[in-house]
């Protein structure tokens, strides 16, 4: 089928109307299969986490990338209401919730762990807790070993919060029990059927990444994307592959600390660039900044 450039400009401009009338209905939610996280600026960036897409959240350790995925999580399933599935591979369900329960109170989760609350705390710890207690937020652990179970969970999940998931996590992809030896073509091979995963359920999928240690050698320790493995497949398969960066944690002396930065490495259709975040290790929380990269 052929079609002229009028053809094509009729549909767009349709479509554009639509966005913009979705937008006033549905900001809160969802926008044409693309989900809010409510982080403003990776909305702005990203449109959205697009249905049956795969997004790769990379970094080294200790940049916080469970704790920004629970934030995510805890965004979509809170205020869009959306449900969503994390898959807990890194830490178990209870240490989430602990993690959780810190960032809507802003008490360490160590504390909240072993009752170590003053008594303004407590009714404080009362209120993350009604926050969090309903959410359409589900965990499985590592106990999940293949993807046929994930598809179970998802039925499973559909049937109690009586709406499909629209976001799978998998936190993370070195842990995953899903490949048969993790070589690099047993990788290139489960990111090729997660991609499929998310179309077939029309979700989209976070796969959580440990970067190669070659960015600790480097000057700068800024993340490539060659620091991921079987690059050429994420690359090929993946929507949205962002690192997470914390200068404070390879620099003593750094100026930015309490600051965190999502580099958006690649983004297809949309532009890259880096979003700054202030974030609050102690809270497993992580809030817009007013810096922009």
């Amino acid at each position: 089928m052929i079609t002229s450039t009028s053809e094509q400009l009729g549909q767009a401009i349709a479509q554009i109307e639509d966005y913009r009338v979705s937008d006033i209905q549905e900001s809160s939610h969802e926008i044409d299969g693309r989900i809010l996280t409510h982080l403003w600026d990776l909305d702005a960036m990203t449109q959205g986490l697009r249905r049956g897409s795969l997004v790769i959240l990379a970094g080294s350790t200790g940049m916080g990338k469970t704790t920004f995925a629970l934030n995510l999580a805890f965004n979509i399933s809170a205020y869009s209401k959306i449900p969503v599935v994390y898959g807990g591979y890194d830490s178990p369900p209870q240490e989430l919730i602990y993690k959780l329960l810190a960032s809507q109170s802003e008490i360490e989760s160590g504390r909240i762990k072993r009752s170590r609350l003053t008594e303004t705390e407590w009714p404080v710890l009362g209120e993350a807790i009604s926050a969090v207690r309903d959410l359409p937020l589900f965990f499985f652990d590592r106990a999940c070993s293949s993807l046929q179970e994930i598809c179970c969970y998802l039925v499973e999940v559909q049937q109690q919060a009586g709406k499909p998931a629209g976001v799978l996590v998998l936190d993370q992809l070195q842990l995953l029990p899903l490949t048969k030896s993790g070589s690099e073509e047993d990788i290139e091979e489960l990111i090729v059927d997660l991609r499929c995963l998310a179309e077939d359920q029309q979700i989209c999928v976070i796969l959580l990444a440990q970067a190669n240690p070659s960015a600790e050698l480097r000057n700068g320790h800024l993340p490539h994307l060659n620091d991921l493995p079987a690059i050429s497949a994420m690359q090929a398969w993946a929507e949205v592959i962002a690192f997470l960066h914390r200068d404070e944690f390879w620099n003593l002396d750094s100026t930015k600390r309490g600051e965190a930065e999502l580099i958006i490495a690649k983004n297809r259709d949309n532009p890259v660039g880096t979003i700054c975040f202030d974030f609050m290790p102690q809270y497993s929380r992580f809030s817009a900044s007013a810096q922009v990269g």
